[in-house]
């Protein structure tokens, strides 16, 4: 584990086979869990904005997980930031990295990071497989229009922060592409 502890638990039963008494469990702390948000298209409203649901999702209470320290910046800063210091990238509708940033992104995969790519109008499937491919579980194609748009059911339950009664989360989030892999 890049971030974490061992818990140890021994039976003191004193009992013939001693192999037996000690368990080990990997413990990650996830209130320390960083995550780098990269906007691909930022929007002066946050309501329009691409990663709105995702940074509200993340930053929900949880006292049994924490909370994750959220950076956010647009495509532009991905070139300077050192992705050492995190978990998590999410690249939300960011254009093909270059070759530099691509080479960055597969070293902290390498390193246990975790790495989330969600195509939108900015992602070239063709420069993803080109910069991106050895590291992509499965090769971009293409886009190709839905109609009528998908979008998330009516939510019959009480309301949430995600799930407002006002009709101002995600029951709102539609989409009218979807991406073709090979």
């Amino acid at each position: 584990l890049r971030r974490g502890r061992v818990l140890e638990a021994r039976i003191e039963s004193g009992n013939a086979l001693a192999l037996d008494d000690v368990r080990e469990l990997s413990l990650e702390d996830v209130a320390a869990l960083s995550v780098l948000l990269v906007d691909g298209d930022p929007a002066p409203n946050q309501l329009d904005d691409e990663l709105r649901f995702l940074a509200l999702a993340l930053t929900l209470e949880d006292v049994a997980r924490g909370t994750p320290r959220i950076t956010r910046i647009d495509t532009d800063g991905l070139s300077a930031i050192d992705l050492a210091g995190f978990d998590v990238v999410v690249l939300a509708n960011v254009r093909a990295p270059n070759e530099g940033e691509a080479e960055r992104l597969t070293q902290h995969v390498a390193r246990g990071g975790g790495l989330l790519i969600a195509a939108g109008d900015n992602f070239d499937a063709f420069g993803y497989r080109g910069q991106m491919g050895k590291l992509l579980p499965a090769l971009p194609r293409s886009s190709a229009q839905l109609s009528p748009p998908l979008g998330v059911a009516r939510f019959t339950g009480p309301p949430s922060e995600l799930l407002p009664a006002a009709g101002t989360g995600l029951d709102t989030a539609r989409t009218a592409k979807r991406l073709l892999l090979e």
